[in-house]
């Protein structure tokens, strides 16, 4: 297989928790035989890495353990983002039954304050949304994301 792709999505700057403000996105490992779709990949696991980016914060400074997360939101009806997620974080990810959870839940009490439902107890419930497995060896996603953070760093130094 072909070298990966890294591409660091940064069109408006670099946030959480990296904060670099000026930073654009950078791509790195281009070839002669890249496609649009290896692109694509990279960009969506460049979404996934800066997620790991919070995630390894989280671990090592508040030193909360992690065993699962759920995604929601627009993102989470990307399956290879959710999918991403689940490889590069190593922990099953569970895509929320609605995407859009603020938008159902004001729908439901609208339900409850006009009579539809007499409590939010009578609100139907969901059954839980599919969840991802994580897919990469411990030692691929230690890894890629050491070729990412590498990748952080090129743009860290590029810009600051």
């Amino acid at each position: 297989s072909l070298a990966h792709l890294y591409l660091v999505p940064s069109l408006s700057g670099l946030g959480a928790p990296h904060w670099l403000s000026q930073a654009r996105t950078a791509i790195f490992g281009i070839g002669p035989k890249t496609s649009n779709a290896d692109i694509v990949r990279g960009a969506v696991e460049g979404i996934a890495f800066l997620i790991k980016d919070i995630v390894e914060m989280i671990r090592n400074e508040k030193h909360i353990r992690i065993k699962s997360l759920t995604a929601s939101g627009g993102g989470s009806n990307i399956q290879s983002l959710v999918q991403a997620q689940a490889d590069q974080l190593g922990l099953p990810i569970r895509r929320a039954e609605t995407s859009e959870a603020t938008a159902k839940g004001a729908a439901f009490l609208a339900g409850v304050g006009c009579g539809w439902w007499k409590s939010p107890g009578e609100i139907p419930k969901n059954s839980a949304g599919k969840v991802f497995h994580p897919r990469l060896t411990r030692l691929e996603r230690d890894r890629r994301y050491k070729k990412w953070l590498k990748a952080i760093q090129a743009v860290r130094t590029f810009y600051e």
